[in-house]
């Protein structure tokens, strides 16, 4: 099944690529990708939204999550990290709350198990950051992680998140930047 066009986005240029991570556009060969994380409870437990994946997803829905990529609008989008070399999909970056006003945006990540603890979401973030920074004046990012994903909150202090906010289960974090440093 070939997937429909993706909206065009007119803030960010892609393929956006780092070392050897590819930020970029779905593509067909993703689906086994995503199929492999939606089903896995060692990824899936550690996000916000866990109770979408309580319950093992069949290829239809797995097709249908996909496909719900392209429904964008101006603030909200789904892009896939993917090796530069190989175009092996890694996981993806969802984008919301996209405010070219006010010079912000959230964003999270998500990445495949067996490509944990390769480096993988850090590049891809730096990457993703730097080019809405430079595309456009981006300069305030927010995330909000589990309090119980160690990996995530780890990664996001390297990059110099600070927490803006914290509850029992959610931590808001925040970075303003001028420049990115990778």
């Amino acid at each position: 099944q070939i997937l429909p066009a993706q909206p065009t986005r007119k803030w960010m240029r892609l393929p956006i690529t780092k070392a050897n991570i590819s930020i970029r556009n779905f593509v067909n060969n993703d689906f086994h990708g995503i199929r492999d994380w939606v089903n896995d409870n060692d990824v899936t437990c550690n996000l916000i939204d866990s109770y979408i994946f309580d319950h093992t997803h069949s290829e239809a829905e797995t097709r249908a999550f996909l496909e719900s990529t392209f429904i964008a609008d101006d603030a909200n989008y789904k892009l896939a990290v993917a090796d530069s070399a190989t175009n092996e999909y890694y996981g993806q970056i969802n984008i919301f709350n996209f405010n070219e006003s006010n010079k912000s945006c959230s964003f999270d990540i998500v990445v495949r198990r067996k490509h944990w603890k390769q480096g993988i979401a850090y590049k891809a973030t730096t990457a993703l950051m730097n080019e809405l920074l430079a595309d456009s004046g981006i300069s305030t990012f927010i995330v909000e992680v589990k309090s119980t994903n160690i990996a995530a909150l780890s990664l996001f202090s390297k990059l110099g998140f600070d927490i803006q906010d914290e509850n029992h289960s959610i931590v808001q974090l925040i970075k303003s930047v001028r420049k990115i440093q990778c």
